[in-house]
């Protein structure tokens, strides 16, 4: 007499494996999922910092400029009312007119030496008397 299985435990044996491989299957999906995500946070961390990075700089050539202008506002013998300043990256720009020479020179000159001014790019014109 041959001992074969009978119907019930095949039945238990083909409810296993296929227990089995659903189960697999929701572990690689479940793996394959944590993996995306942990791509696309990578993704929105590197943005955000990107863009936290990018309004620092802003802030930082808004410093700038502010200081800029208060050092032409407070430099004797200089009429800045007509000077223009931007800041972008460091680099100041002076726009605008001045009456002399010498005050398009003395403008640059305190430009350059405000904390934070890399560069300055001089755009100023001096006015016909």
């Amino acid at each position: 007499m041959k001992n074969h299985p009978s119907a019930d435990s095949m039945i238990s044996i083909k409810r296993l494996s296929m227990a089995f491989v659903a189960t697999t299957l929701s572990v690689t999906c479940a793996m394959i999922t944590m993996e995306a995500l942990a791509q696309s946070t990578s993704s929105v961390s590197s943005a955000v910092s990107n863009d936290a990075a990018a309004v620092g700089k802003k802030v930082q050539d808004t410093t700038v400029t502010a200081k800029v202008k208060a050092a032409l506002l407070g430099t004797k013998d200089l009429s800045s009312g007509d000077i223009h300043v931007t800041t972008h990256h460091g680099t100041v720009n002076l726009a605008g007119s001045v009456p002399t020479a010498e005050q398009k020179t003395m403008a640059v000159g305190v430009a350059s030496k405000v904390e934070g001014a890399v560069k300055v790019h001089d755009a100023l014109e001096v006015r016909a008397h």
